[in-house]
């Protein structure tokens, strides 16, 4: 288990840092992964980086967040859908003795509307839960949201469209070019924020620190949901393996 007590963080961030059904930071896995990543004399910065990266080029980036299920199992099984990384994210973090929590959303179901083929359209999803990790650092919440789509995902879509390819109905939804994101991305100084979800954001909802009761209020679970999610996952991953 990490020391917790090295980073110096403010009085009155309890809440921040405790386990609960989807982020269960205690769990043997997280501690046993958090602890060989971060060692005892890392620097706050370095350590924040190495998370971060962990969880975004190890955990692949698959399927819409229909299923969101707890961090050390999306640690198990090295993939997950946007919901999944952003939690295992925040799970190890708090394991680090970081707190962590999520800005929630209402996003635009068009934000995978390239993988939905034309049959399908009138039964794709007009929203999703959306769950935007935040981090504290240096006295600031800080969102780290460019932890959900992995190089291999960004690099392969590169390879099949272009460079200057807007990063939005792939399963993400940004301002930005797909290499002008990914070299965003990728150059994460562990300070600056990253988003990959902001032009696609429809409605707020607030601070969730355990999203376990929200997750059951917005959880999609139609067998037309389970089936057109089923199809985007296999897409997803389809893309990635194929070149």
């Amino acid at each position: 288990m990490a020391d917790k007590s090295r980073w110096g963080i403010e009085v009155g961030m309890g809440r921040y840092l405790k386990p609960d059904m989807f982020c269960d930071s205690n769990a043997k896995n997280i501690s046993r992964i958090v602890s060989s990543l971060v060692d005892k004399d890392r620097p706050f910065t370095e350590a924040v980086k190495i998370i971060y990266h962990f969880v975004k080029n190890n955990i692949w980036f698959c399927g819409p967040p229909g299923t969101l299920i707890p961090s050390s199992k999306t640690l198990s099984a090295g993939k997950g859908c946007a919901n999944s990384k952003s939690a295992l994210l925040v799970s190890m973090f708090r394991s680090l003795g970081i707190p962590a929590y999520f800005q929630a959303f209402l996003i635009s179901g068009t934000v995978f509307s390239e993988y939905i083929p034309s049959y399908l359209k009138n039964y794709k999803e007009k929203y999703y839960l959306h769950l935007r990790p935040l981090v504290r650092i240096k006295k600031k919440w800080i969102s780290v949201e460019g932890v959900i789509p992995d190089d291999k995902f960004l690099e392969t879509i590169m390879k099949k469209r272009s460079l200057s390819h807007p990063a939005k109905g792939i399963g993400i939804s940004s301002q930005h070019s797909l290499s002008k994101l990914k070299a965003i991305l990728d150059s994460w100084d562990g300070e600056s924020e990253t988003f990959c979800m902001d032009s696609s954001v429809t409605t707020s909802l607030g601070e969730v620190i355990d999203v376990s009761n929200l997750y059951l209020k917005y959880r999609k679970n139609s067998i037309v949901s389970r089936i057109v999610s089923s199809m985007i996952e296999k897409k997803m991953e389809a893309i990635r393996t194929s070149l």
